[in-house]
């Protein structure tokens, strides 16, 4: 469901933004001072969804935010009388509470141009890492410990590692965000949770 509301939003204009959470609630009165005759930015309307939360201007400007570690089972309480500012710092503070997250970065690199059985046994022993690292959290048989996993690398190394049964428990507390990053040397791995605390926005502007 995520992935078609993303494509959906890159069709009809605008741009998307990543803002770190604890910048999230000045970003989003920042909106509403930037879109509002009220310097306050209290004319701002929220809506919140299973997934995502829209604030719009009253000049016509949306900022749609998909917060990370946002679905039905683990989001913050939607308050129908909340402010958009406590609705902000709602965000920002389910995004940044104590959780184990798990992150599972993998790309064939030069395994990719050699022979199919190579990057078969490449992935089978990635596979057979993760399975090992996840575990050392309690995971078990049904990944008690892990709150969340997040995956990432490269979309197509990514389908068939999951298809390992070993990492099965794990991919069932994946979320919907995707990491699209290099070769996931230390730079990147140290980069990671910036990439999936950030709350993504799409901004679209009221014409001119």
């Amino acid at each position: 469901m995520r992935l078609s509301v993303v494509a959906n939003l890159a069709s009809v204009g605008g741009r998307w933004l990543e803002v770190a959470p604890e910048r999230f609630p000045r970003w989003i009165d920042s909106f509403g001072e930037r879109h509002s005759a009220d310097p306050l930015g209290s004319s701002v309307t929220v809506a919140v969804t299973s997934e995502d939360v829209i604030f719009t201007a009253p000049d016509g400007a949306i900022a749609r935010c998909l917060p990370p570690f946002w679905g039905p089972h683990d989001a913050p309480p939607a308050d129908a009388d909340a402010s958009p500012g406590e609705t902000a710092r709602a965000i920002a503070s389910h995004a940044l509470a104590e959780r184990a997250v798990g992150v599972l970065l993998v790309r064939l690199g030069g395994y990719a141009r050699r022979r199919e059985k190579q990057a078969s046994e490449a992935l089978k022993a990635a596979a057979g890492a993760a399975a090992e690292v996840f575990g050392r959290w309690g995971g078990g048989t049904h990944g008690a410990g892990l709150d969340v996993v997040v995956l990432g690398g490269d979309k197509r190394a990514v389908a068939d590692v999951s298809g390992d049964p070993r990492l099965a428990p794990y991919l069932k507390l994946a979320t919907d965000r995707f990491l699209t990053v290099p070769d996931p040397k230390l730079v990147v791995l140290r980069d990671a949770p910036r990439l999936f605390l950030a709350v993504r926005i799409f901004l679209t502007e009221p014409a001119s």
